[in-house]
């Protein structure tokens, strides 16, 4: 193949690779968007319950989370899970990495409503010390299945009230079918003492799911080691914005429309 050959067929593969990619944006569908911004009556360092959304009566409330959406806590405390604003302590009080026993926070890492798993109001450093809190958000896989994106952003950090001693709390992120029970996909994150872990930032990982209908749950579990006088050695929290579960397009049949595209651009300059 000469070179004057050669430059059509690649100028060819090009564009019908570029015609690909521009396919697999356009047919991505999002399967769940949440970025807690319809939730309303937060004050500046008030909480809003997740329990107070979705046990309303009224439906305009209600639909400010998916419909669905369900939420846990091991000591049946219901303000421990709870959505707040960019204002509150808990995101506006700093990293205090110098006092680890201090109170605690995420350090202006959120810029609008968030969610927040782990204390029930102010900054990280009250209740609740320990348990376990998760929220699910559901959604559903249609078409015969598909890969999927999971994306949001967090931040994961606590009051180490011994870094002496060894402890771990886990945040735990997983995809579970809504009629097996069964666990599709999860993620873990720990958050651990001696050492001053900082955890935050953009998540993003790529699975595949088989149709059906899904729930996406975040959980915190603080059920770690206690001290002497039966006190937790670490006291963390969780705050999550910015959820999406988009469909990724199969890339093979994409590539495989390229390269026909660009044979087919071959053949006809062999033909002339």
């Amino acid at each position: 193949m000469n070179k004057m050959t050669a430059k059509p067929i690649l100028t060819a593969l090009s564009c019908a690779l570029l015609m690909a990619a521009s396919s697999s944006s356009a047919s991505a569908t999002t399967l769940l968007a949440e970025d807690f911004n319809d939730v309303t009556f937060i004050g500046t360092n008030t909480v809003r319950n997740v329990n107070a959304i979705t046990s309303s009566a009224n439906p305009s409330i209600r639909n400010q989370l998916p419909a669905g959406t369900t939420w846990q806590s091991s000591n049946a405390v219901n303000a421990n899970v709870n959505i707040r604003t960019s204002t509150n302590d808990i995101n506006t009080t700093g990293k205090n990495a110098a006092t680890p026993a201090a109170v605690q926070g995420f350090n202006n890492f959120f810029n609008s409503n968030f969610l927040v798993l782990g204390d029930n109001g102010g900054a990280i450093g009250g209740d609740p010390t320990s348990g376990n809190m998760s929220i699910s958000l559901p959604f559903i896989v249609g078409n015969g299945g598909s890969a999927v994106d999971i994306s949001f952003d967090y931040s994961f950090y606590g009051q180490r009230r011994n870094p002496a001693l060894f402890d771990v709390d886990f945040f735990i992120i997983s995809i579970i079918n809504e009629v097996t029970g069964a666990t599709a996909w999860n993620s873990t994150i720990l958050f651990s003492q001696p050492g001053d872990p900082d955890l935050f930032g953009p998540f993003s990982d790529i699975t595949y799911l088989n149709q059906g209908s899904y729930f996406l749950t975040f959980e915190l579990d603080e059920s770690d080691l206690q001290n002497a006088n039966g006190a937790q050695l670490i006291n963390s929290a969780v705050g999550v914005d910015s959820i999406q579960i988009s469909t990724v397009p199969e890339p093979s049949t994409l590539i495989l429309v390229g390269l026909g595209l660009a044979g087919a651009a071959l053949v006809r300059k062999k033909r002339s």
